[in-house]
């Protein structure tokens, strides 16, 4: 878990390089592409260290929000990362 701590801080500090440093002369809607592309990276990052720090929060076969509504938990829908090589999967 170390490493993907690490790897989180890196992740960030890049971010912030690119803002302060690499952006430098470029034009807004560039940085805001690229600025947008890199926290969803980081999000993933952070949703990882999340499921190796406590797992998926799966509780059961469903879940119920705060309105009432049930969502089943399906077995074989799709990742949440999009990749298949990644096991945390529900529906919701």
């Amino acid at each position: 878990m170390d490493e993907k701590i690490n790897e989180v801080r890196r992740e960030f500090n890049a971010i912030l390089d690119y803002v302060l440093r690499g952006a430098l002369g470029s034009e807004i809607h560039d940085v805001e592409r690229s600025i947008h592309r890199m926290l969803l990276a980081l999000g993933k990052l952070l949703l990882e260290l999340f499921v190796l720090s406590t797992g998926t929060g799966k509780k059961g076969m469903m879940v119920e929000d705060d309105n009432g509504w049930t969502y089943r938990y399906l077995r074989d829908s799709p990742s949440w990362s999009g990749s298949p090589d990644h096991t945390p999967r529900r529906s919701v």
